[in-house]
């Protein structure tokens, strides 16, 4: 049975960025979660897809064939808002960025069925993955 895997955007950047830190982390994950069920956020696809990857066409339309496989599901964030809104500032001592914010309740969101995360930022997200048993695929 496929794994549902959550994707953070440092995967995307990772995977078609060569000089990126956790690229060669990125290509050794692609064959193993394209196999699996994909959950890619809406918040992501906003941090990922800019104005520097729209420039690059090749990649930019690579993605879309990416985001447009069956085993893939974009995720509306809009459940999600709430919640994230008052994670990031209803808590002066946070760390976490709005999008982190939005995978942790995803990952908390038992609907979803989260089974793994890929990630750059374990620290992040070790303590919601371990609690609701959802896999860490890091890329560090």
């Amino acid at each position: 049975m496929a794994k549902k895997v959550l994707v953070d955007t440092c995967y995307w950047i990772g995977l078609f960025y060569e000089r990126d830190r956790h690229h060669k982390a990125a290509q050794k994950l692609e064959g193993e979660i394209s196999r699996q069920e994909i959950l890619i956020p809406w918040p992501t696809m906003f941090e990922f897809v800019d104005t520097r990857l729209a420039r690059r066409r090749e990649d930019s339309l690579r993605f879309r064939r990416f985001v447009e496989r069956e085993n893939v599901e974009l995720i509306s964030d809009v459940p999600y808002r709430p919640q994230a809104i008052e994670g990031v500032f209803g808590n002066p001592g946070g760390n976490f960025s709005l999008t982190d914010f939005m995978l942790r309740s995803m990952i908390e969101d038992v609907s979803l069925s989260v089974n793994a995360l890929v990630t750059s930022n374990n620290r992040d997200f070790f303590d919601v993955c371990a609690k609701h048993d959802v896999e860490l695929l890091g890329l560090e």
